[in-house]
Formats: structure tokens, sequence, C-alpha cells
């Protein structure tokens, strides 16, 4: 059926003489259906195209539902050597021109994140020997997309009977593509993009349900032809199909045209080279980008001013154009109100719906936006909400965006978050030493300026580094230290050109490039006016190429680079504070309200607080206060100030100015830090549409003022306790495990503790967990209080309010992980008083329950009932504790775990409604054994399949994850571990744990599971665990109204617990495994000798037949090997990858015995 409407595609495409994807510079032409008739190999389909000179391209491919890249798969395998059959033997394939295609079901996420990967590689790389170098580069490459490329080397030497070298695939390889379309499945986006091309062309008055009509008859068509192997050209289409639909028009054409005609000026005004000729080819990072852009819809490439990002754009849209149509904007464009109306200023001659129909066939189109940030100083940019309106439907289209690295995160925010569009953040790092090297090598004038440490570390910035080539190096100068000195330099030799001194030019083309830059900032636009300009000196510095002209009018101009622009507006920024120098309102009103002017200033604030201190405390101290400036310039100054390197000095410097007039300004800051003071957390760096954008400190000013507030506690009202408890919540943002501490932790911990005072009552509950929270995130800030808050009132009668909701976020919710981490002792002594129930407790505290809690029976207090509901391995600090100190942690779980247990066989409390569990003994390889509490309730209690307390199932469940983790580190060391949890459990919720943890890594567990194979019991009661998966709670939860956000975060970790391979698995499968290596021999041993110890057959009542089917089941002798296996025979569940290198075989169980 897939191939079917693949061929229903082609045959529309032909219908409306569409573009095909990867030939996207034709039309079709011709469409042929099993064309090996043909004299093709590659046979499935042959698509021949016509280009506007009347030349003719071809595509051949093979269509594959689902595929597997490995010289195993014998499906892979042909269509490979077929394909490498016609590269090399077929007549009709043209090098230069034509084209291969693997059309696969979109969704197949390896072919797009890895094999599609290696193909881009090939067409980045510049030959053979390029191609093998890129594939040898240590982390340039995905290991497995190096892994599919030994693969086809592997299908290939087969096909030529000898080795075939990396060099020799990579021509083949560069012809080749992946088309992933999404037809015949659930969600049918292809095929919904390609209704939306015949109803582009439909003449009919309801073209919607001709171009459904359309479709019907050519599958209906295809489903006849395929078996005929027929060829068409569109005369030979139904005549009813060629009346309803039209061929795309001129009108059409013209629209592409005029895309691609905007697009290269856009292309062309990006710099790629350093000097005259050097290009630096950042390849790892144009295939980073490209690689992203097959499985995200929108990457963001982020970095500096001048950092180079526009240029890895560009080199990225340069190779995808060659197969796929790349359109280019500026940002400035898409501030409109509407995408129509974008389209129509860019005079392109067609609508987003039209545009969406001419391009309906293609797998991938690109479009750039280059210097996206810009945007966010509009103030309307419906046009690009639009934009990403249309992406978001039409997941074929790719957006690739340039954005300066201070305003990614408010793009994320602005646009992104909240399109529900998947996005990556693609960071462009400085030169690295061997890219300065190839420069100093072309250009040995950059000899000197390299050598000096600080300078070469701002030439590591590819725009100042090549603008540093027009600078005389002179060796009586001393070389600039900072950007703003190298500023100055450039704009004496380069701007103003001070040694031309005839006729003033220097202070004319100083003055004429800053009124360019000025306007432009200004209006927000591409181009600025030049009218009323010194119009000689316009020209020469267009000469100069410092400024450029727009293609469609010579009256409007723009610095050649916004760092250009950047430079200008500071060097006049600078002039306009000397001229107001003694009026700080008129500097204001220079300054203005316009974005980009208002954002150079504080760069401009900045600079001046970290190179003339002197000159920042005059600025300060004369902006804050005059009191009828604007409060935005305030804010703006203030903020600049906060976010400079030298933020924390300045601020111990007028600290006496911050708590003036009842700290007003100094509530100010910590309003400002709040907003202006932070970034994206590192670890989200990378993230998609469904991620919380989460913010953390940034910057040293966070640290003085901190400390300021901790200095200053006994002067702060009542009032002032809400805005400090955010200062702290928003500091503890930054806290994670890398760092767990940042700097100012202590002060933290000093305000939470006092503000802790002032929360002590029912009215502040909300506010008195949330500080907890903070206290609890660094126990180690203040490890005294912190001990003396958590032991506060351990007996349940004198608890205090502040003890009980401390306990409660540490034992029970996600805070429990750093003092799991840090404070171990204190850890274990405070849960086994607030979890276990004693027998005095029992008596005075529990007597009077006329119906006991199940969580009594168990041993456990009453009050932790729903607290840890629904339980997680990530609850309280249980896991923490085992990561970090696991001797202290498995002693914990062990003991709480055999404490239950006693309580449970022994009854304290009246049990009616609950079974007795019973005893089992497990022996032993040395002869000793272990007498065990058992039954079903127990032994699925980790899976949360039986009824039972939550806070044991949390220990069981974080005790299984850290398990899990301990034997993928330490596989040698793991049954060791597993025997000692068996010798030292009274439980077998323990034990079933450990039989869990053994069934996923059973040649690493032997001695383990022949004790547990010992134990029939063990043995049934995990096949009965297997049968309850499908009951597992995860499933439930997803459909029950979600408490708090964090129950969110405990159910995805049930999810992916529950998706465990081995979870569809049983001791029975490990027992199966273990019998092929070393200890096959004991194994039989033990099945002998259970199978002995069975009454005679006649005797045997049904649970003696149930145990001898499983001990059947269990003997690999009892097995035949029918045939080597295939992908469907494996356990289901588990996933098998020919990569893994391992060979599967079918094995049929002999009949048992009767």
């Amino acid at each position: 059926m897939f191939e079917q409407h693949v061929g229903a595609y082609w045959l529309a495409l032909l219908l409306v003489r569409g573009i095909p994807p990867i030939l996207h510079d034709c039309v079709v032409e011709e469409v042929h259906l099993q064309t090996e008739h043909l004299g093709w190999h590659t046979d499935d389909f042959l698509i021949v195209g016509e280009t506007g000179s009347s030349d003719r391209r071809r595509l051949a491919g093979q269509v594959k539902r689902k595929l597997t890249v490995s010289a195993k798969d014998n499906e892979f395998k042909k269509a490979m050597q077929d394909l490498w059959k016609d590269f090399n033997g077929c007549q009709q394939f043209s090098l230069s021109t034509d084209r291969f295609a693997l059309v696969t079901l979109r969704g197949t996420n390896t072919l797009l994140e890895h094999f599609s990967g290696l193909l881009d590689c090939a067409r980045i790389a510049r030959d053979g020997a390029d191609f093998e170098r890129l594939l040898t580069t240590p982390g340039f490459l995905n290991a497995k997309a190096v892994h599919y490329c030994r693969e086809i080397q592997t299908i290939i030497g087969e096909a030529e009977g000898r080795s075939v070298c990396v060099a020799q695939v990579w021509p083949f390889l560069r012809v080749l593509h992946v088309l992933s379309l999404d037809l015949n499945s659930a969600t049918g986006q292809t095929e919904a993009m390609i209704m939306t091309l015949l109803a582009h062309t439909a003449a009919h008055e309801d073209p919607l349900n001709a171009a459904k009509t359309s479709w019907n008859a050519l599958l209906h068509e295809v489903g006849e032809a395929m078996p005929a192997a027929r060829s068409y050209r569109r005369d030979d289409l139904p005549e009813v199909l060629r009346q309803r639909h039209s061929p795309l028009g001129t009108t059409e054409q013209r629209a592409l045209q005029a895309l691609s005609a905007h697009s290269a000026p856009i292309l062309d005004g990006i710099r790629s080279t350093i000097g005259r000729d050097i290009h630096l080819d950042r390849e790892r990072l144009v295939l980073s980008v490209i690689q992203q852009l097959e499985s995200t819809q929108v990457v963001m490439v982020s970095g500096p001013a001048g950092s180079g990002k526009s240029s890895i754009a560009k080199d990225a849209i340069n190779i995808l154009s060659a197969d796929h149509f790349a359109f280019s904007f500026r940002a400035e464009e898409f501030a409109e109100p509407h995408l129509d109306r974008m389209l129509q200023l860019s005079q392109i001659p067609c609508n987003a719906s039209a545009l969406g129909a001419i391009l309906a066939g293609q797998g991938r189109k690109v479009l750039l936006v280059e210097s996206v940030e810009r945007l966010l100083e509009a103030s309307t940019r419906d046009a690009f909400a639009d934009l990403l309106t249309l992406i978001n439907s039409d997941k074929s289209w790719r957006l690739l965006l340039t954005c300066r690295d201070y305003s990614s995160d408010l793009v994320r925010t602005a646009f992104l978050q909240g399109a529900g569009v998947d996005y990556y953040i693609a960071a462009v790092p400085p030169l690295d030493d061997g890219e300065l090297e190839e420069v100093k090598e072309a250009y040995p004038t950059l000899s000197r300026p390299l050598a000096d440490v600080a300078l070469r570390r701002l030439l590591r910035n590819p725009y100042i580094l090549d603008k540093a080539l027009q600078i005389s190096w002179s060796e009586g100068r001393p070389l600039p230290q900072r950007e703003r000195e190298f500023r100055a330099v450039f704009w004496e030799q380069i701007v103003r050109v001070e040694h031309r001194v005839g006729r003033a030019m220097p202070r004319r083309r100083d003055a004429a490039f800053t009124q360019i830059a000025l306007r432009r900032a200004r209006t927000l636009a591409l181009y600025a006016p030049c009218s009323g300009l010194d119009e000689e000196a316009v020209e020469t510095l267009r000469n100069d190429s410092l400024i450029v002209f727009s293609p469609h009018s010579d009256v409007l101009v723009a610095p050649a680079h916004d760092v250009l622009e950047d430079w200008a507006l500071l060097q006049w920024i600078d002039e306009q504070h000397a001229i107001h120098e003694d009026s700080i309102q008129e500097f204001s009103k220079a300054i203005g309200t316009h974005p980009a002017v208002r954002r150079m200033y504080r760069k401009w604030v900045s600079e001046l607080v970290e190179q003339d201190a002197k000159a920042a405390d005059r600025m300060f101290r004369t902006v804050m206060d005059d009191v009828e400036l604007p409060t935005y310039f305030q804010d703006d100054t203030l903020v600049s100030i906060l976010r400079s390197s030298s933020s924390a000095e300045f601020l111990e410097k007028h600290s006496s100015e911050l708590l003036m007039n009842d700290k007003q300004l100094l509530r100010r800051v910590i309003h400002l830090l709040r907003v202006a003071c932070v970034t994206t957390h590192s670890r989200l760096d990378k993230t998609t549409a469904h991620a919380l954008l989460i913010t953390a400190p940034d910057g040293p000013a966070w640290v003085s003022v901190l400390r300021l507030v901790q200095a200053h506690l006994p002067s702060f009202a009542q009032e002032d306790r809400t805005l400090l408890l955010g200062l702290i919540e928003d500091w503890a943002r930054g806290v994670s495990w890398k760092p767990p501490y940042p700097e100012g932790a202590e002060s933290v911990a000093a305000i939470a503790h006092w503000l802790l005072e002032g929360f002590d009552d029912y009215w502040s509950d909300e506010e008195r967990k949330q500080t907890l929270e903070v206290i609890a995130k660094i126990p180690k800030a203040d490890p005294e209080r912190f001990a003396a808050l958590l032991q506060g009132g351990l007996d349940d009668r004198k608890e205090d309010r502040l003890a009980r909701d401390f306990r409660a976020i540490i034992f029970e919710g996600l805070e429990g992980m750093p003092v799991g981490r840090d404070m171990p002792e204190l850890v274990v002594s405070a849960l086994n008083d607030y979890l276990l129930c004693s027998a005095s407790e029992l008596q005075r505290e529990y007597g009077y329950l006329s119906r006991p809690t199940l969580e009594l029976l168990f041993g456990i207090k009453p009050q932790r009932s729903f607290g840890f509901f629904p339980a997680s391995a990530y609850r309280g600090p249980f896991l923490s504790l085992l990561r970090h100190h696991p001797r202290q942690g498995l002693d914990l779980i062990i003991s709480i775990l055999n404490h239950s247990a006693d309580w449970y066989a022994h009854p304290r409390v009246r049990s009616d409604c609950v079974e007795p569990p019973f005893e089992i003994a497990l022996t032993f390889a040395d002869g000793t054994s272990r007498t065990q509490w058992c039954n079903a309730r127990l032994w699925n209690l980790y899976r949360g399949t039986s009824v039972g307390p939550y806070v044991l199932q949390s220990l069981l469940m974080a005790l299984e994850l850290w398990l899990l983790e301990f034997a993928k580190a330490y596989p040698d060391a793991l049954d060791a571990m597993l025997l000692q949890i068996l010798k030292r459990s009274d439980s077998v919720a323990l034990t079933a744990v450990v039989a869990s943890v053994a069934t996923g890594f059973p040649h690493s567990s032997g001695e383990t599971l022949l004790a547990l194979l010992r134990s029939p019991v063990c043995i049934l009661l995990d096949r009965s665990r297997r049968a309850n998966e499908p009951q597992v709670p995860s499933r439930m939860l997803a459909l029950m109204p979600r408490v708090n956000v964090e129950d969110e975060v405990y159910e995805q970790e049930r999810e992916e617990a529950d998706a465990r391979p081995h979870r569809h698995q049983d001791l029975e499968t490990a027992i199966i495994s273990v019998q092929f290596g070393p200890l096959a021999s004991r194994v039989h041993e033990t099945l002998d000798r259970h199978r002995a110890d069975m009454p005679p057959v006649g005797e045997q009542d049904e649970n003696d037949r149930v145990w001898r089917l499983a001990i059947h089941r269990m003997d690999l002798r009892q097995y035949t090997i029918a045939e080597e296996a295939t992908e469907a025979d494996v356990v289901p569940g588990i996933q098998v990858s020919p990569a893994d290198g391992r060979q599967y075989v079918h094995l049929d169980p002999r009949e048992p015995e009767p």
C-alpha cells in the first residue's frame, strides 16, 4: 500500500507538471513504474524531469516502507547493490545531472538523523580523500553514521568481489538521497500537501472535493499500472483528470524565480571570507546545522556579533540548495501585520497558501531568516508568527535562523516557545588556534597582533579578524587590549582615514557613516535613506566597502555589516556624552527610545564601568539622582551596570546609595537583577517546543546583592519578605549537580532562615514551603541550622509546622537529592524516625484507630499514607543516597524493608482483609540459606502492580534504578552486589528487585540466578509479574489529572522504567540466557534436581504440572535450532539492531511430557 501511494504521489506531480523533490530545477515530464524492463536495476520508479532549458534529469528510486541499514539485512543489501549497479553500469544514468532516492515512510528517525547525515557529509566533502578525512575526524560525524558507511562499503565490496575504500563510495553517496514521505499513515501530511496542490490546480467549484476525487483516481490508476510496469507522460493520464486539473504555469514559476532573486542579494551580502580569499571551512558546525535540520524544524545559529553565524548559515544553505529549495529573508521584512503582506512587499507574486501548494511535492524546503533578533525591536511582527504557524502545519519546511547570543533567550520566549515547533540552538564558538594559524600563514601581517595574548583573544572573532587585515600594525604603536581600543584604531584608520586630510574628508566620512547607521537603527529597515548626506563622503565610504546600497534604489543605504552599525552607534554615543556632559537630560533625549540605539547605550555603559570607573561613578550618581529622567533610561543604566563584568566592585562601592531612602534603589536593583541578569539554564541549550524555558542567574552582580541583603537583614520590613523570597528562589534556579553550590549559597541560606521567622503561620503556608524548598537545595550552606530544622520535633506529638513541612519536602518530593548527597548520616537518622512506627508509638499514638491503615500493617506511620503518591524512584533522598553513599543507602533500604516484613508477618494490628505472607528459603552456592517472607503482594510491590505503602514502592523503585545503573557501570561486581542483598533480606520485595536486575543482565548475574532458580516460588512469581506488566500504574496515571507539576516528572520516570526491554522477560528467560555461558552445566544440574524432586506424573496436581512445564521451558536442552531468526522473531520489546553484531536464532521447544 505504501508503494502504491508513492506511485500516486508521482502521478499527481506529473498531472500538474509539478516540481519533483531533489530535482527541484525541473518539472515532472515522465513517470515510469517498475522499470526493470527499461534496463534499470533500481526498478520501483523512474522520474524524468525537464529543466527550463529543456535539459533532462532523472531520479531513480526504490520504495521501502522501513529500512534497516545493515549488510546483514537482505532487503537493504539488494537495494544498495541495485543502486550501485545503476551508478556504474546504467548507460542512462548521468553523474552530473541524475540522482537516486530511497523513499521511506516519514518517522524512520534513524534514517533521518544518521543515514541522511552520512549522505549530507558526502555532499559537503570536496573529494573522496576529504570525505575520508571527515569520517575519521573524532566527533565530526555520529558514530552510527560512520558505521553505516562501513556497512555500505561491505555491501558494495560483496558486489564487486573486492574491498572498497571510502573514497570509492564517496561519489555514489553524493547522488543518493533519502526521501521521507508521510503517506498511507495516521498523520498523512504528505498526502495533505498533495491534496493542496491538486486543489490549487483544480478548475472546479469545490476544489477540495475535486482534489480528493482525483487522489483516489490516481491511487486506482497506480494499482493497475504497477503490475503492468506502465510508463506515463501527462497525455497518458485519464482525460477526466487532465480536464479537472491544469498544469502549474508561468505565475507559479515567476513566484519561485522572485523568491530566488530576492534571496540572492541577502546571501551575497553575507561575507564568508577573511581577507580576499580565505574561507575557513567550519565543516563541523555546518554539518551539525544540516544534520539538525533533518530532524528539527527550526535551527537557530547563535553567537556574538561577528562570530560568523551568518557565514555558517550561508554555507549550509549553499549545500542544501543543490537539491532543495532554499530561500532567504532579513528579519526586518517580517515586521508586517501578515505573512501575505510581507510577500507582497518583497514582490513575490503569490501568497503563503499558494506557495505551499507550489512546493507541495518537496520533501524538504529551507528558509533562512537573517538576524532574527532585530525583529524583537519591532512593534509589529505578526508576519513572523504566521511563518511559524505555516512551518508547524507543514513538517517539510525547515527554518534556519541567525541570532546574536544575547538575544537567543528572548527569541525563544517571544517566538519559538509559543509556536509549538521543535527547535535547536547551535552555538558558534570563537575561532580556535588552528584556524587563527591558517589565517596567519595566509596573511603574515597579522603575526604581531596574533602574538599578543589579549588581542589574540579579541581576534578569535572572525569579523574583527577580517577588519584587522585593513589596519596597519606598525611596531611603534601599542596594540589595543580591548574591543573599545580596537574600535578606536579601526575608526581612525578605516572609517575616518586620517591620512586623507584634504577637504576635511575624515570628519565628513565620520559624520556620513554615523548618520547612515543612526538612521537605519531608528527606522528598523533593511536600508535607510541617504538624502541630505554628504554625497562625496558617501561615495568614498561605498568605494571602501563600508556601506552597501539597496539593489532596488540608489538612495537607500546601510552599513556593510551589523557590527559596523554597532560600532558607529557606540562612537556616536561617545560623542553625545561629550556634547551633553553637563546635562544628563539632554543626553537622555539624544539617546531616545529606539530599541537598537538603547541596546548600544547599554553596551556603552558596560564598557564605561569596566574601563573608566570614575566616569562610571559620576554617570551612576547623576542618573540616579535626577528624578525627572525617564524610568527606562535609569533602568537601562542600572541593567548595564549589573551585567558588566565589574558589577560586583561597582555595587560594593555604591552600597550606601543603594541603602538610602529606605532601600528604595536596592529594591529596584533586585527587580532588575531578576529580570535582566538571567540566562537559559545550560542544561536546556538544545531544546524542543515542549520543554520548559528555565532561566538561571547570570553574572557577578547576584552575589554582591545577596551579600548586601544578608548584611542588612534586620533593616528589612515584613512587606519586603516576598521580594526577598523571589530573589533567593530565582538564585536557586542556578543550583544543579554542577555546580551544587553556586557562589552566594551562604548568603541565600541566611536570608532563607531569616524569612522563615515571618512565615510561621497558617496564612503563609505557600511562602513557607517555597522558602524551605530553597533551603533544601543547599544543605551544606548552613549545615547546623539545616540539621536542626530537619530534626526538629521528631516526636510527632510535638512536631512544629516548619519541621513537618521541611521533612515532607525532603523525604517525599524531589528536593531530597541534595541532602542525600551531602549529609547521609543525618538523612538515615531522620528517615528512620520519619517513616518507621515503633511498638511504643503504636500503643501511644495509634491505638485509637478503629480500622488500621495498610501502612501500619507494614510498620509505617499512617501519616505517610499519601505523601508518596504516585510512587517513583525520584521521590525522596533514596536514589541520591544510593548513588553517592551506596553502603549507607543499601543499609537503610534493607533495614526499612526488613522492618516492614517483620510487621507484616507478625501483625501488630488487625489485618482481616490482607492475606498473610509465607516463608521461603533461598539457598546459595556455599550451602547457606536465607529465609524470607513472601507472597505476590510483596513480589510485585516494586512494579506498583500490587497494593502496598507507596513509600515502600518508591524505595524499591529507587533501588532498582540504582542497581541498573550499577550493572552498566560495574558489570563484574554486579553478581556480588545482588547476592549481598539476597543474603541480608527478610522480604521477597527486595528479592523481586534483584530478580529484575538479574533478568536485565543475566550474563553478569549467574550466581544470583542460580540462587533464584533453586526457589520454584521465585520463578513462578516472576512469571506472574510478567503477565501483570500491562497493568502497570503509569498507564492509568496518564489518564488522571495531575495535582502538581512534580507529578509529571514522576510519571515520566515510571514510563521510562516501564519501557525497559527486560520488562517483557522474566526469570525463565534469564535462566535460558545463562545456559549460553559457562554456567550451563550447573543450571542443568539444578533443573534435573527439581525434576527429580517432583512426585510421579500420576500423582502430580495442577501446581506440580505448572512447575514441570516451567522446568521444561527453562531447559535449553529441550529446544532445537530451527533457523536464523528475523527481527520479528525476537522477544517483543527488545531493540534489535544488526549494528550490535549479534546473530539471532529461532529456538523451537520440544513437546513436553504429558
